[in-house]
C-alpha cells in the first residue's frame, strides 16, 4: 500500500492491510488481541496503531 493510511481503517481496509478476512478481524477484535472504536451502532474502525502493534507482535514471534 504506497498511499498513506488514514488514522482509523475501516474493517475492509484492516482486511486488506493484514492480508486477512473478515471473519479473522472480528475474532481478534473479540479477543482483544486488535482494538476497536465502535462509533453509533453499525460503524466499527480500527486505530492504525493497534494494526502496527498487532504487526509486530507476529514478526516477534
Amino acid at each position: 500500500m504506497s498511499e498513506q493510511l488514514p488514522r482509523f481503517l475501516t474493517i475492509k481496509q484492516t482486511c486488506e492491510a493484514l492480508q486477512i478476512g473478515k471473519t479473522t478481524v472480528y475474532a481478534l477484535i473479540h479477543s482483544g488481541e486488535l482494538k476497536a472504536v465502535r462509533i453509533g451502532t453499525r460503524c466499527t474502525r480500527i486505530p492504525l496503531e493497534s494494526i502496527n502493534a498487532l504487526k509486530i507482535q507476529e514478526i516477534a514471534q
